[in-house]
C-alpha cells in the first residue's frame, strides 16, 4: 500500500527533488547540502545516481536502504522514500525523502512488498512470489519475458546485467569451491522502472510509452545455483523491491481518520470564517444603505430645486400662503392647493421612475425587503409632497 507524503515515515527537511524521466537533481534542501557537503552547484541538473554515486542496498528490507558518496569520498548509508508528484504541482517530479540509517524508525521488520521473479534462460518469466506492489495478475506476467514490463530506456541496462549473471553462473560452476566466486553470484541492484499498468501496451503504444507510468525500482538480480547436472542451464531470480515505504492497513486506517479530521476541521474554519465575515459585514451594509438612500434623497432634492414647473409651483405656494392671510374663504385656497400637490405628485414620480440611478438604488433596497417602491415608497413621495 502506498502511503501519503505529509504521512511518511521519512519525512523531513531532507528533500531532494528529481526528474522523473531521468532522475536529473532538480533541487535539494540545505540540510542535504550540508548532509553531504556539496554546494548546489555541484548536483544541479546532474544524475542522482552518477552525481552522488547512488547506490541500491541488497538488503531487502521494509525501508528501502541505499549508498550516497559524501564528499569526502565516504560511502553513507541512507534510508530513503520515492514518492512521485505528492503535492500535484507537477507530475514529472519525484521527491526524496532520506535519512541516515543510524536514526532508527520504529517500523516492522518483515517486508511484504517484495516480489520475486524466476527467470528462465531466456529471460521469460516462470514463477512468481508476488506482493501488492506488482500492479499486474498473475497471469499477465507469467509466460512474458521480463524485458516487457520495463520501461524501454531501462531495457538494454537489464539485458547486460541479465548476461553478465549468467556469466557469474558459469564461472561459478566451473569454481564450485570457491567462496569468492559464489558471493559473486548477485549483482548490484539495478535502478529500473517497472510498469504500474495492469496490462501490457499494444505494439502501436510503444512509440507514445509514458515514463509516468512506471515506477522506480530495486532490481536485484540473483543466480539460481541448483544442483542440476547440466551446468550451463541458468535461470536467474530477480528481486523487486519499492523505493517507497510500505504500509499496513492499521497505518492507512489512521492516515484516513486523520485525512478526515483534516478536512472536517477545515470545514469548521471554513464555517467560523463565514460567521465573522457575517459579523463583520453588518456594519458594512448598514454603511452602504445608509449610503443608498443619501443619494437617492440628494437627486430628489436637485431635482426638485431645479425643475421649472416645481420651482414656478413652489413660487405659487408661497404666494397662495400670503393670500390665505388675507382671505377669508379658505375653500377655494384648499382646491388649489390640491391640484398642485397632484401635479408636484406625478413630476416627481416620473422623474423617479425614468432616472436610471434612482431605480437602481431602489431595485437594491427593494431586494433586501427594506423597501416596496410601488406602494410604500410612492406613499412616502405623496405624504412629502403634501
Amino acid at each position: 500500500m502506498v502511503h501519503s507524503f505529509s504521512n511518511c515515515p521519512l519525512r523531513s527537511s531532507c528533500l531532494l527533488i528529481t526528474n522523473h524521466s531521468n532522475q536529473h537533481i532538480v533541487t535539494a534542501t540545505d540540510e542535504v547540502l550540508d548532509l553531504l557537503g556539496y554546494s548546489m552547484s555541484d548536483i544541479i541538473d546532474h544524475s542522482i545516481q552518477q552525481c552522488l554515486n547512488l547506490k541500491l542496498s541488497t538488503e531487502i528490507s521494509c525501508i528501502p536502504q541505499c549508498k550516497i558518496r559524501h564528499t569526502n569520498g565516504n560511502m553513507l548509508n541512507f534510508q530513503v522514500c520515492i514518492h512521485q508528484d505528492p503535492l500535484g504541482s507537477s507530475s514529472c517530479l519525484d521527491y526524496w525523502l532520506i535519512r541516515l540509517s543510524t536514526e532508527k524508525l520504529s517500523l516492522p521488520t518483515t517486508n511484504n512488498s517484495t516480489s520475486v521473479l524466476c527467470l528462465s534462460p531466456f529471460g521469460t518469466i516462470e514463477q512468481i512470489q508476488a506482493s501488492p506492489i506488482l500492479k499486474q495478475p498473475i497471469n499477465e506476467l507469467l509466460g512474458r519475458p521480463v524485458m516487457a514490463f520495463v520501461y524501454k530506456d531501462d531495457v538494454e541496462l537489464l539485458c547486460s546485467n541479465l548476461s553478465k549473471i549468467c556469466s557469474v553462473h558459469r564461472n561459478s560452476s566451473s569454481n564450485s569451491s570457491s567462496r569468492e566466486a559464489s558471493c559473486s553470484n548477485i549483482v548490484d541492484p539495478l535502478f529500473i522502472r517497472w510498469s504500474s499498468l495492469p496490462y501490457l501496451l499494444s505494439t502501436s503504444m510503444l512509440d507514445h510509452e509514458d515514463s509516468l507510468n512506471y515506477n522506480w525500482m530495486s532490481f536485484t538480480l540473483v543466480s539460481n545455483n541448483n544442483n542440476n547436472n547440466n551446468s550451463n542451464v541458468r535461470r536467474p531470480i530477480c528481486i523487486l523491491q519499492p523505493l517507497q515505504i510500505p504500509t499496513t492497513k492499521e497505518t492507512t486506517c489512521e492516515e484516513s481518520l486523520v485525512l478526515h479530521f483534516s478536512v472536517f476541521d477545515q470545514l469548521l474554519d471554513y464555517c467560523k470564517y463565514m460567521i465573522q465575515i457575517a459579523e463583520d459585514s453588518k456594519t458594512y451594509i448598514t454603511e452602504f444603505y445608509h449610503h443608498v438612500v443619501c443619494n437617492i434623497m440628494e437627486l430628489l432634492s436637485i431635482f426638485i430645486q431645479q425643475h421649472p414647473a416645481l420651482q414656478q409651483q413652489q413660487q405659487q405656494q408661497q404666494q397662495q400662503q400670503q393670500q390665505q392671510q388675507q382671505q377669508e374663504d379658505q375653500h377655494v385656497d384648499t382646491s388649489c392647493t390640491t391640484s398642485h400637490h397632484h401635479s408636484t405628485n406625478n413630476i416627481v414620480w416620473n422623474f423617479i421612475k425614468s432616472n436610471y440611478i434612482l431605480q437602481r438604488s431602489l431595485t437594491i433596497l427593494e431586494s433586501t425587503g427594506l423597501l416596496d417602491q410601488q406602494h410604500y415608497f410612492k406613499t412616502c413621495i405623496e405624504t412629502i409632497s403634501n
